[in-house]
């Protein structure tokens, strides 16, 4: 991403209470989210764990969170013993992207996303904070995408 500011993470935080130590089959799901949508992640994070027995892996986004929310982050890897890696961003290089009352800068963090976790992790599933999850996402890791950009899906 040539033209996209770089990013720096001011904080990492991780929280492995997964009992996986192979990479290659965990759903990697990464939010990237302002401190408005941090109760958002928590449920929709629950509701993928809930809906899910399979190894999962929790990225967040975020430029701001209080103490509080590391614990219910804490207490959520320990209880579905799943893996939650909480990054906070230094966001003053976004300052020069636009925004609206509409559309905070918290958007651009998916693009950090992909871009940061590309190196990381061989697939990524983003979703928004508002997203529930009902049902099985298993399918999603038999998805080939070799020699694909992205697998997407239309906001509605």
């Amino acid at each position: 991403m040539d033209s996209f500011p770089e990013i720096e993470i001011a904080e990492y935080k991780i929280f492995d209470e997964s009992n996986n130590n192979n990479d290659d089959n965990v759903l990697n799901i990464s939010y990237g989210v302002d401190e408005n949508y941090l109760d958002g992640v928590g449920v929709s994070i629950a509701s993928v764990v809930l809906n899910n027995n399979i190894p999962l892996a929790f990225h967040i986004i975020c430029d701001s969170y209080s103490p509080c929310f590391v614990k219910y982050i804490e207490r959520l890897a320990v209880q579905h013993h799943i893996k939650i890696s909480l990054y906070l961003i230094k966001v003053e290089s976004l300052e020069v992207l636009p925004q609206t009352k509409v559309w905070s800068r918290a958007m651009y963090f998916r693009l950090f996303a992909f871009d940061y976790l590309s190196k990381k992790v061989n697939t990524l599933l983003y979703l928004d904070a508002d997203v529930v999850c009902k049902g099985s996402l298993q399918d999603l890791l038999q998805l080939d995408l070799t020699e694909k950009i992205a697998a997407v899906v239309k906001d509605v």
